[in-house]
């Protein structure tokens, strides 16, 4: 797990300087605002709680109108959003696995118009168990596979994330620990296995932002709401089915061809 951590780390990074050095090139896009890198992670299904600890961090550390340092690392503000959504890419390999699909073919899926599937599904798609998911995915022609995998809700795809073995529930959940530390944060593991995963979430200071918990109740917006909360804040920290439903208009398909 911490093999895999250091590897998105890298990725992360690397993004980083891929689109920075984008950035300088003439006819670049017109630049983004902080409020683009707030908005990115609400896309992808980041509480208030961290956003706030965002906001905290663009107004205490150096940051001007093209970008902001978090985590001693300066980049401009569509870094950060494409930095923010290249989890992504996390979420896509594991549910893909589940049924065969690349997370390139979900990805590309996601830029076309959806359709409806050719065969209909004998129960609604959140109610199957894995089996009976993976049984109708393979139904269907192998050309609407990435298509309909691409069209799930944050409900439907929770519904899987809840039903994986635990090695992918621990992949998912250390993409999230890479992300956390490019954000400055420090996301920990306190439980995973058949239960759920558990995390805590504190900022540069060590000091508890948040809580989070994907278990056995999760709504549309992707919060579980029957987990208590250890701290004032009042809000639940992360689903991680409800992570990265959207991706930024536009973004590349691939990080500089890698």
């Amino acid at each position: 797990m911490k093999q895999k951590t250091a590897r998105l780390l890298r990725v992360l990074t690397a993004a980083a300087v891929c689109h920075l050095a984008a950035a300088l090139l003439p006819m670049h896009a017109a630049a983004a605002t902080v409020e683009d890198v707030y908005d990115a992670m609400r896309r992808i299904g980041l509480p208030e709680s961290m956003i706030q600890e965002a906001r905290l961090q663009y107004q205490n550390t150096e940051h001007d109108d093209a970008g902001m340092n978090i985590n001693g690392n300066y980049f401009t503000y569509d870094v950060w959003a494409d930095m923010v959504e290249l989890y992504e890419d996390e979420i896509w390999e594991e549910v893909g696995k589940q049924f065969g699909v690349t997370k390139e073919a979900i990805k590309d899926a996601k830029n076309d118009a959806p359709a409806p599937p050719s065969v209909e599904p004998e129960k609604p798609f959140v109610s199957m168990t894995l089996e009976e998911k993976q049984a109708y995915i393979a139904s269907l022609p192998e050309n609407e596979r990435a298509a309909f995998l691409a069209g799930l809700t944050t409900t439907e795809r929770n519904s899987i994330i809840k039903q994986m073995d635990t090695e992918g529930k621990a992949n998912i959940a250390d993409g999230f620990i890479s992300l956390g530390e490019q954000l400055g944060m420090h996301v920990s593991v306190d439980q995973l296995d058949s239960n759920g995963i558990n995390y805590s979430v504190r900022n540069s200071e060590g000091t508890l932002i948040d809580v989070s918990s994907v278990g056995t109740a999760v709504d549309d917006t992707g919060w579980n709401m029957t987990v208590p909360v250890l701290t004032g804040s009042g809000m639940i920290l992360l689903a991680v089915g409800g992570l990265a439903a959207v991706s930024r208009g536009g973004k590349r398909k691939d990080v500089c061809n890698g």
